[in-house]
């Protein structure tokens, strides 16, 4: 069985990909909207404490919520366009990747990078697909992203079915 894909890693699959993993698992679409409506509802709730009751535990409460809702939204915002500008250089213009029965091979070209992999399949830990690509992730910084608008709706199904299949146990879908 031999698949190949011709493929890319643009700005938008990056960042879906980082922002995907700040909330890994089924809630990877909900964690983001709850974090953003509650920072804000516990900021003011806490301020609110602070000035009625002239409590300073509240206060510093606020303060630390505060800084926390910073500090998560520059890391959902700001740090994949950062992070990918720094990468931009390293990154191949187009990946062509060939799944065999044991391995998958991708090979990069691009104005700073050319080369060729291969990895067994026994190396991928866990393979998650959602609405926008396809994860196969290795180890925590080592990931394939295979964005889906690269690929029309027959590629798309079959490498599902052949991931499913290739990868049970560690294979998740959630889209």
């Amino acid at each position: 069985m031999n698949i190949e894909i011709k493929s890319k890693l643009d700005y938008e699959s990056y960042r879906d990909f980082v922002r995907f993993t700040l909330f890994r698992g089924k809630g990877y679409k909900i964690g983001p909207v709850l974090l953003f409506t509650m920072f804000p509802i516990v900021i003011l709730l806490t301020l609110f404490m602070g000035i009625s009751t002239h409590d300073t535990l509240a206060i510093i409460l606020c303060i630390l919520f505060t800084v926390l809702s910073i500090l998560f939204s520059n890391l959902y915002f700001n740090m994949p366009r950062v992070s990918y500008k720094k990468s931009k250089p390293l990154l191949a213009d187009e990946i062509t990747y060939r799944f065999y029965d044991d391995h998958v091979e991708g090979d990069a070209i691009g104005e700073n990078v050319k080369g060729a992999d291969s990895y067994q399949y026994a190396v991928f830990k866990k393979i998650y697909e959602v609405n926008s690509a396809f994860y196969l992730m290795m180890t925590n910084g080592m990931t394939l992203i295979l964005p889906k608008h690269y690929l029309d709706a027959g590629q798309i199904d079959y490498l599902s079915k052949f991931l499913a299949t290739r990868f049970d146990g560690k294979y998740k879908n959630y889209f």
